[in-house]
Order: structure tokens, then C-alpha cells, then sequence
């Protein structure tokens, strides 16, 4: 037997490397190697008893057991699989807000494809245990247009792999994280991605114990003792030894684990488990207080995610036959890890965790979604209104939780809006009460609803307008938290909304600030950091507004990605612009005529005023000829597109860059396969249907596809 000593110093200042290296070999030298943990000795030949062959020095005896004594996962336990490559995900893929709930699903009798797109698990960040699939995947005619998507060389650009295992429940994973494995449910219904595989799986009973040893440090070190780089590929896991029964026992609490974990979804709301607002949930004389109470359940939260995963590490040793002590410092590491980082998302697009200001600033997003009808407001002062939670491993809903709904389970229209009866007796978010199951009407009509919702889709900045943003945002207020309350409470939320030391001097001030892009400043930068995911920037409510590249604008338009229709510019023109441009015209002409009446001090003042009134007018006509340019341009919206495609031909009139860029893309003919680019440009499209087979798809048009 060959022994070789190695050292091992992976924290050392790299322009230190020399001097620690050497101070190594001279504690080698002296015998102090029992005594320092950077020193392992190992067999070079026990290499081997690892699958591949890895350069682990650092892996100890029990360890190596394992790998001689357990079945790998792959055959024994389940399988492991990779997933749908696109080759073109912002083509493909949208987030889950993004797209019409009545278009989500999958159903295998549905060959046509009538919903046409499928919940998507593609990876993401850290998340053990639990992480919402947030996304949504084309998935018309099974896929027909991904399917058909080529190079222009004439190779297949998209790889629909192991389409056999999609819509499975199982387990999923990202491929590559900062901050290492961590294993999460895959609900039913779901495809999966080449950068989320997926583990599909055989011989156990209890999926919640499958994700509780695969989340666990020494699952981790099994697989990490295999790897060369950091990245999770499927054929590492494919090889990872697995207990291959798990009796069902009592002491088994991994889906504590997972109920933990999923616990900050329910006040998320572009997740599918969103219920109401943080702020909402808890019992205070204010916001600010409510905040506190807030901070004391995140910390003892996260202090029984610490206890649990200690407590699942000790199963899981059972499981393998390790006994206490056995493990290696280094392999002990990984497991205090798993524990340390629970909770902490990393993705550069959302926070690990609420602070005040984001908890007062999605209270008030919260808000604007009861305003335009996509939240229910009862279920704010009713809890027992929100519908129960679907299992982790079972198909996702199609609106939230809280959601309000029809007695379809889709959003609720104007005639028909799920009665509180019909909601109480809800079993859960995916099912619909049984006939004869409750007392009363199933529905109630807007005129019954506490609140006056904008049906169209449609909110203006004019605090002299009947359906002003800020007024129904103070509206909402009033019936949450009651009208003796809602004054103090928007002064607490101003408070709260503070950015670079300064706090909004009124709401309408957060509402109308654009051009900074810190929280306390501008709603509309903040709506869409939300509403961002894997890379994918998906605004729902969208501002349109005079002034666009300043830090305010005196006049705006609000509209819901949801309700948008072929005639909701035509809408805004006539009912909202074209009388809000009458008055400030009648304006100007009465301060004209003061004008003339006037002497001295009376009649300059007059004449800023008057001044102040014609520059209004003249942005006002100003948005009103960009908007109408997009209306009279034949403007028909449609959700498949995405968010920033539809928004794209306003992009003169929205304070965000993103839709500016895509416009030019689609002038260019980079995005010929969207719905919109064929009613900008129909020759250029039907053209390029006639050689692109998944264009042609895209538009049903294939009888224009001539064959290669």
C-alpha cells in the first residue's frame, strides 16, 4: 500500500499562498501533521472505489463505504434526467404571470395544444427543499415550435430531451449555484429544463424523504467527492449512493423542512402559494410594529429551519450507517452549510428576505392589484377566505391563492365574482367546491364588492379623476385597516419608503418618481425588480406617462397587463386623455383672459401660471399623439407575446428602457415569430414563414412552409 500526504489550503490570502505553503511543509516536516486539519494522508489506489476516479484526497474511510456498500441512485431509487434545452428561452419562455391563466396547464388529451403553455422548471438559485417554479414553457402542440426550431445551417437549434419523464412529480435541481446542491420538489404537471434536471423516482414511498437525504451534507459530500468543477451534472448524481428503502417512520420530519422553507412564498405575490401581504398577517397598532412582530417570526423560523435540518442530518447518518464522530471536519463542513444557507436566495434579481420598506412598498403593490381586480381584498380581514395550499408535489394552480376569482377558478369578471360561501367551501387552490357543498349564491356581481375594481384595466395619476391610482390605493387602505386608521398608516408606509436618506413627501410622489432606481423613490422601477425572474423582466401594471425621461411626470396612464384589450389605447384616448387635454385647454384660456384684466405683480403671476399650464398642455399633447400613433398603428395585444414585446410599440412613453430595445429588435425582423411582429409587418413574417417551419407554427401557417 502507497500512502501520499496532501496539503490542503483553500483559505489562504492568494498573494500568501508561498508562505503558507511553506509554513505546511515545515510543520510536515516536524511531525505536526496530527495536529492540523490542512494535512490528509491517503491510499492513492482508494481513488478508484469513488465513481470516476477523483482526485479525493480528502474523502476518509466511511465515506468510501458508502460508495462500496450503497446502490447509486440511478436503477435503484429512481431516475435522473436532463431536460428541454430551447436554444431561445426569451422566445420560449415566459414567467407565469406573464401568460393568461386559461393558457397554463398541460392535459395529455389536449393534442392541439389549447393551453398551450406548461409550467417550466429551470434551475434558478439556492433554494433546498422548496422553490416555486415561476416560470412557463410553449408548449403548443406539445411543443411543436421548439420541436421545429433550426440553425439556419439546418441543424436542430432546441433539445426536447426525456419528454417521456416531463409532468412527473419528482425532484429538481439547479445544475450550478454559488452556494451549492440544493434539492427541491418538482410538482406534477411540470416540464423541466437542461439546466434543472430532474429526478424522477421508483422505489420510495415518500417523495418529502427522498428531498430530505438529498438535501442533506453528507448526500452533498457524496456528490461533491465526485466532482472536478462546480457544477451538479445529472450523470454525478446518476452515480450517488442512496439508502434504497426508507421505512416510514414517525421520526422522519423532513416535510417539516419543506413547509418551512415554502413559508415566505404565502406573502410573495409572483409566487403561486401568494396569499395576502406580510403586514397583513400579523396582529399590530401599525405597520411599523407589524414589522417588528414580522422580524421575530423570520428569526425563529429560520432558527427551526437550523433545528430541522440538524435533526434530518441525524436520519440521514442513520440511513448510511454513519456513526457520530465518524465524519471528517471538512465532511462535517458541508452539512453546517446546508443549515447556514437555508432561506438564502442569491438571485440577483429579488432579496434573500423583506425588509420595511419592501414590506410597506409590496403592501402598496398589493394594493394597485386589488385596485385593477387581480387580488381579492376580503381575504385581507378574512383569512379563512384564502383556499388551502396543494401539496408541494402536485400540480401548481393557475392564479394564486388569493387571486380574485370567478366560481370558475379563474379571474373574476364584473358579473362574477366568487361569493365568500364559494370560497370557504374551496377544498383547495387547484380544486373547485362540490355542488351543493355550501349555502347561497356561488357569485356575487361588482356592485357587491367592497371595493370598486377598475374592470378595464385602466388607472390614472389626476387626483381630480374618479379612477385615480392614488385614491384607490387610500381606498384599499381605508378597508384594511379601517378609516380612522388609514391616515397614520400611509404616514408610516411614507416613513418607511426611504432611499438615499430622504422619504417621499407624499404616496403620489413614490407613484410618480421614475428616474431613480432606489425603492423609496419610484414604484414603477420597484414593480418591475419584482416582477423580474430568471433573467426575465415582466411588469404587470405599466406606466405611461408625459415626460418620461425626467424624474416626475405631472400625468400618467396605469394600465393591467390582464385586462389589456384591442380597444383599451382607443379607451384611454377618449375617456381619460383627450378630457384631461379639454380642461387644461379651458385652463389656459381662463388665465388669459384674467390676464387681460390684470395690473402689475397680479398680472405676472398670472402669466407663470399661465405659462405653467401651456407646458402641461403641451406634454399632454404630446402623450396623447404617441399613444394615438400606437392605436391608429393597429395595436392588438396578446399575452403569448410576453410582457415587454406588448409594451414595445409604446416605448416612447414608458419609463424603462427595455422596451425601446426590443423594439428595435423587432424592426429589425429578430423576433418575426411573435404574434405582434406579424401585424407590424406581414409581408416581411409571411416571408420568413415560408422557410422557417417554426415561424410558421408560431402562426399558423404552415401551409405557407416549403420543405427544405
Amino acid at each position: 500500500m502507497r500512502t501520499a500526504v496532501f496539503l490542503r489550503d483553500l483559505e489562504a490570502d492568494p498573494e500568501q499562498k508561498g508562505e503558507t505553503l511553506s509554513a505546511l511543509v515545515g510543520m510536515l516536516r516536524d511531525g505536526g501533521q496530527e495536529k492540523d486539519q490542512n494535512f490528509y494522508e491517503c491510499d492513492a489506489a482508494q481513488f478508484s472505489v469513488v465513481p470516476g476516479s477523483p482526485f479525493a484526497y480528502w474523502v476518509g474511510e466511511p465515506i468510501r463505504r458508502i460508495f462500496r456498500e450503497f446502490p447509486a441512485l440511478e436503477g435503484s431509487v429512481g431516475t435522473v434526467r436532463v431536460g428541454l434545452q430551447t436554444s431561445d428561452d426569451f422566445r420560449f419562455i415566459r414567467a407565469w404571470w406573464e401568460v393568461g391563466p386559461d393558457r397554463i396547464g398541460f392535459s395529455p388529451e389536449d393534442t392541439e395544444g389549447e393551453r398551450g403553455w406548461v409550467h417550466f422548471a429551470k434551475g434558478g438559485s439556492y433554494s433546498p427543499y422548496y422553490a416555486d417554479v415561476h416560470l412557463v414553457v410553449n408548449w403548443s402542440a406539445r411543443g411543436a415550435e421548439i420541436k421545429n426550431f433550426y440553425k439556419p445551417s439546418g441543424r436542430l437549434a432546441s433539445r426536447p430531451q426525456n419528454e417521456d419523464y416531463y409532468f412527473r412529480p419528482g425532484l429538481t435541481w439547479p445544475r450550478r449555484t454559488q452556494s451549492g446542491l440544493s434539492v427541491r420538489g418538482l410538482p406534477g404537471g411540470c416540464a423541466f429544463g437542461d439546466k434543472g434536471p430532474a429526478i424522477s423516482p421508483g422505489r420510495y414511498k415518500s417523495l418529502t424523504a427522498l428531498v430530505g437525504i438529498a438535501n442533506s451534507g453528507l448526500f452533498r459530500t457524496l456528490v461533491e467527492a465526485q466532482m472536478a468543477f462546480g457544477s451538479y451534472e445529472v450523470g454525478v448524481l446518476q452515480r450517488t449512493p442512496m439508502p434504497a428503502d426508507v421505512p416510514e417512520t414517525d421520526e422522519w420530519d423532513a416535510g417539516e423542512l419543506v413547509r418551512l422553507a415554502r413559508a415566505p412564498a404565502r406573502s410573495n405575490e409572483v409566487t403561486h402559494d401568494f396569499g395576502v401581504p406580510s403586514l397583513v398577517t400579523v396582529e399590530a397598532r401599525g405597520v411599523s410594529r407589524a414589522g417588528l412582530r414580522l422580524e421575530e417570526r423570520e428569526r425563529n423560523r429560520l432558527a427551526e429551519l437550523v433545528d430541522g435540518v440538524e435533526s434530518v442530518e441525524e436520519r440521514v447518518r442513520s440511513l448510511y450507517g454513519i456513526e457520530e464522530g465518524e465524519l471528517t471536519e471538512l465532511e462535517r463542513s458541508t452539512a453546517r452549510l446546508v443549515a447556514e444557507e437555508m432561506g438564502d436566495d442569491g438571485e440577483e434579481d429579488e432579496p434573500a428576505a423583506e425588509d420595511q420598506g419592501r414590506r410597506v412598498a409590496n403592501l402598496l403593490m398589493w394594493c394597485v392589484g386589488v385596485a385593477f381586480g387581480r387580488w381579492d381584498v376580503r381575504m385581507a380581514r378574512d383569512e379563512s377566505l384564502i383556499p388551502e395550499l396543494q401539496g408541494p408535489f402536485e400540480r401548481l394552480p393557475r392564479v394564486a391563492p388569493a387571486g380574485l376569482v370567478g366560481p370558475d377558478g379563474l379571474p373574476a369578471t364584473r358579473s362574477r365574482i366568487a361569493s365568500e360561501a364559494w370560497l370557504r367551501a374551496r377544498p383547495n387552490v387547484i380544486s373547485l367546491p362540490e355542488p351543493g357543498s355550501f349555502e347561497g349564491p356561488e357569485s356575487i356581481t361588482a356592485e357587491d364588492y367592497p371595493i370598486d375594481v377598475a374592470w378595464n384595466g385602466i388607472l390614472v395619476d389626476d387626483p381630480d379623476h374618479p379612477w385615480d391610482l392614488v385614491g384607490k390605493v387610500r381606498e384599499v387602505l381605508r378597508y384594511v385597516y379601517g378609516p380612522e386608521r388609514a391616515q397614520a398608516i400611509e404616514d408610516e408606509v411614507l416613513e418607511s419608503l426611504r432611499a438615499d436618506g430622504r422619504t417621499p413627501r407624499t404616496l403620489r410622489d413614490w407613484f410618480r418618481n421614475q428616474k431613480a432606481t432606489e425603492l423609496g423613490r419610484s414604484f414603477f422601477d420597484f414593480h418591475i425588480r419584482r416582477y423580474s425572474k430568471s433573467r426575465r423582466k415582466a411588469p404587470i401594471y405599466w406606466r405611461l406617462c408625459t415626460s418620461p425621461g425626467r424624474g416626475q411626470s405631472d400625468y400618467g396612464v396605469w394600465l393591467y397587463y390582464h385586462r389589456l384589450t384591442d380597444d383599451t389605447l382607443w379607451t384611454v384616448l377618449n375617456e381619460y386623455v383627450r378630457p384631461r387635454v379639454e380642461r387644461e385647454e379651458r385652463k389656459a384660456e381662463e388665465l388669459r383672459e384674467r390676464i387681460g384684466g390684470a395690473e402689475g405683480g397680479a398680472a405676472r403671476g398670472l402669466e407663470k401660471e399661465r405659462e405653467e399650464a401651456l407646458s402641461r398642455l403641451e406634454e399632454l399633447r404630446w402623450f396623447e399623439g404617441e399613444v394615438r400613433k400606437v392605436a391608429e398603428g393597429g395595436w392588438a395585444p396578446d399575452l403569448d407575446d410576453g410582457v415587454v414585446i406588448n409594451l414595445a410599440p409604446l416605448h416612447a412613453v414608458v419609463p424603462w428602457k427595455a422596451p425601446e430595445k426590443i423594439w428595435k429588435k423587432l424592426e429589425k425582423g429578430e423576433c418575426d415569430w411573435s404574434k405582434l411582429a406579424m401585424r407590424y409587418w406581414p409581408d416581411r413574417v409571411r416571408e420568413a414563414c415560408r422557410t422557417n417551419k417554426s415561424f410558421a407554427i408560431a402562426h399558423n401557417l404552415e401551409d405557407l412552409f416549403e420543405e427544405r
